[in-house]
């Protein structure tokens, strides 16, 4: 099986050259392929909707490695950087992007959570299901949960926002996940290049 991704100092340095860019433009790149399925070249919404048969596929995708063959799947993986393009990471995305219909630009833990700190009861997913979402490690239980989140959200989802989480699953992640669910604005990071070695490095070694 291939393994999670990993991250060393070099290979991030040389992910530009790798794949034509930069690490921080993932997100919109992924964005990009899965505006592929759901528009016409010129920008129009396909008449039938979504890339029907390619959707279809991805959505039954149980693990990860299903993903793989799906031809879908390797058109984003060739614009990955070659260390995502390598990982379990990047297809349980995929599986997990087959599943949304619609683009909603609300940060998904955001949507999902606290109107205001303290407004307890505001949130749209409980606690203690939010948790458990976060508890989540490794790829095909992360695969599983994000599904499920997408499917509670009505399959409208922040689509960079489901790249940017689910290929840099980590601490830090989880970490802006809790203060945008709380509504805490102030103390928001974006996960990004710089947060992406130490998460990635966790996911190396909860792949192990």
């Amino acid at each position: 099986m291939i393994e999670g991704p990993t991250g060393h100092d070099d290979s991030y340095a040389n992910a530009r050259t790798n794949a034509g860019g930069g690490k921080s433009d993932v997100p919109q790149r992924v964005y990009q392929w899965w505006l592929e399925l759901a528009e016409d070249p010129r920008g129009r919404r396909k008449k039938r909707g979504m890339d029907r048969a390619a959707m279809a596929e991805l959505r039954r995708c149980h693990t990860p490695t299903d993903a793989l063959f799906v031809p879908a799947t390797l058109s984003l993986l060739q614009r990955l950087p070659s260390d995502l393009r390598e990982s379990t990471r990047a297809l349980a995305l995929v599986a997990v992007l087959g599943h949304v219909r619609e683009h909603d630009p609300e940060r998904i833990a955001r949507r999902i959570g606290r109107t205001s700190l303290d407004a307890a009861d505001s949130a749209k997913l409980s606690e203690a299901r939010f948790r458990r979402l976060l508890q989540s490690e490794g790829d095909e239980e992360l695969q599983r949960a994000m599904t499920r989140l997408v499917r509670f959200m009505g399959q409208r989802a922040d689509v960079r926002d489901l790249a940017r989480s689910i290929l840099y699953w980590g601490d830090k992640t989880r970490r802006r996940w809790v203060f945008d669910y709380y509504a805490v604005r102030f103390a928001s990071p974006d996960t990004g290049p710089a947060d992406a070695k130490t998460d990635r490095s966790e996911t190396a070694t909860h792949s192990a």
